[in-house]
């Protein structure tokens, strides 16, 4: 609901656009009238409308200088102007100073509604803008600024919210989100995991890219919560809300509590609603998460990669029946990658593998476990030679290097690589740094890059090269190319034609 002031010196005009304004009530309801500028301003400073809708001439302070004054304070005031006066001076000043529109009285029904449908979209962009940059503030500890003041003149209870897409991000998986471009949030994406973020007092990426901080009105958050979990999509997350507060200092200490709910609470695969004032579990390993340390060992010493895997197999059943948080599945892992790196004499290929990968890049305790035990593979197999005297994984990346420049008129990611070969994603990422020291997304982006030079050189068009290698966009193809060249494509293709 948007509030709108109304500043005019005829009570008659005053009241009929009361009476206007009563056919938009759902979205727009008048907060206050004014008879002067002066009284404009005072009002606007005690109930901050959305919308000023006022007439030009009036005693003690006319409108236009109403408008300028509170333009200085606060740029994103919105005013409308329904005046008598047709003098193209008065438009254009009222222009100048950044108004939404001039409208010359009297004003119809059908003006009117047309003038506040574009208004309200315009009000929703900088109400989500505003939002954001106000709850950044605020989860920051600094309450001032005319964003926060806004958000205070709307709601008087909170509730802050902590929306969590996919797992715990640790510093390995911020780099992977980086290197491989997903797994994070995008701001398109953060409106769709919302039910309805026109409910949403104010929402923002809060720090790490996969979690979104919403301040809900206490009275819809619950009911925003339940839309949530009747939700489908591809992957999970896990809301932490807190308890409910009237003083915006609590945020930030909220959020921090929620965090830590967070970190304990996230289970790999499956969505969530938790409370966020409940005492956390300090978080022992059970038999499961401890994974079960003397089968696995008996297993390595009899050098059976099967009985191994077995072994792991009931483990992650145990760990997901008693639904073990992500931070105690992490650990136990690891214990396995260096159990299996002394046993096996493999260090230098385990030393530096991240179980963080693994769990980033899965949706499910299944998925995790096909990642962990290609991993595995890949370092109980270090060092040995297929029939061919290659090492085992040096096969599977030829294979993979093949494939992709034969494809480079397509568009792939990771995940398609995965599912072409039956390689867990994981275990795709690992063989790229092993063998060719770089991402699978900058290999790609080189040998992309690479048959560009190619066809630049052979005399094709920028844009037949951009289409062919499957940029959609020319603009950033040139982007890309020139970054890994050091000049555009235009300038490439040139001094190739010169040099010939």
């Amino acid at each position: 609901m948007y509030r709108i002031l109304i500043v005019e010196d005829e009570p008659p005009i005053a009241r009929y656009l009361c009476r206007l304004l009563e056919e938009f009530q759902e979205t727009f309801e008048v907060a206050a009238t004014g008879g002067n500028g002066l009284e404009g301003l005072e009002l606007y400073e005690e109930y901050r409308p959305d919308v000023v809708i006022t007439d030009v001439r009036m005693p003690m302070m006319n409108g236009l200088e109403m408008i300028r004054r509170i333009k200085k304070a606060d740029p994103d005031a919105q005013f409308l102007i329904i005046s008598d006066y047709r003098d193209f001076e008065y438009a254009r000043d009222g222009l100048q100073l950044g108004v939404y529109n001039y409208l010359i009285k009297p004003v119809t029904k059908e003006q009117l509604k047309e003038n506040l449908k574009q208004l309200e979209e315009i009000l929703e962009q900088n109400r989500l803008e505003n939002g954001q940059k106000a709850l950044q503030s605020i989860l920051r500890g600094e309450l001032e600024g005319d964003a926060v003041k806004r958000l205070k003149n709307t709601v008087s209870k909170y509730q802050l919210v902590l929306l969590q897409k996919g797992c715990v991000l640790n510093s390995r998986m911020k780099y992977l989100v980086q290197a491989e471009e997903q797994g994070g949030v995008t701001y398109e994406e953060a409106e769709q995991m919302l039910p309805d973020p026109s409910r949403a007092a104010a929402w923002c990426l809060a720090g790490d890219s996969n979690v979104l901080a919403v301040l809900w009105d206490a009275g819809t958050g619950p009911v925003q919560l339940n839309m949530l979990e009747k939700q489908e999509g591809e992957g999970y997350w896990t809301a932490v809300c807190s308890e409910i507060f009237t003083d915006l200092k609590a945020a930030a200490s909220c959020c921090s509590a929620c965090r830590k709910i967070l970190y304990y609470r996230t289970i790999i695969g499956k969505s969530q609603t938790l409370p966020g004032w409940k005492p956390q579990p300090q978080g022992e390993l059970t038999r499961a998460a401890s994974i079960r340390a003397a089968e696995l060992i008996q297993a390595m010493k009899m050098n059976s990669f099967e009985q191994l895997k077995n072994e792991i197999i009931h483990c992650f059943d145990e760990m997901e029946q008693e639904e073990i948080p992500q931070y105690l599945v992490e650990a136990g892992l690891q214990k396995i990658l260096q159990l299996t790196a002394e046993k096996r004499s493999i260090t230098a290929e385990l030393q530096d593998t991240s179980t963080a990968e693994i769990i980033f890049l899965s949706k499910s305790m299944t998925e995790v476990l096909g990642g962990f035990l290609d991993m595995l593979m890949m370092g109980w197999d270090f060092g040995e030679k297929n029939e061919g005297g290659k090492k085992k994984g040096q096969g599977v990346m030829e294979n993979i290097e093949q494939y992709i420049g034969a494809h480079l008129n397509e568009v792939f990611s990771l995940q398609d690589i995965s599912s072409v070969f039956g390689y867990s994603q994981t275990y795709i990422c690992r063989l790229f740094r092993n063998y060719q020291n770089t991402s699978f997304k900058d290999y790609v982006t080189g040998r992309k890059i690479d048959k560009a030079r190619e066809l630049l050189s052979a005399g094709e068009s920028v844009g037949a090269v951009s289409e062919y290698l499957g940029y959609l966009d020319q603009f950033y193809f040139s982007k890309v190319f020139k970054k890994r060249t050091g000049m555009n494509p235009s300038e490439y293709r040139k001094k190739a034609e010169e040099e010939k």
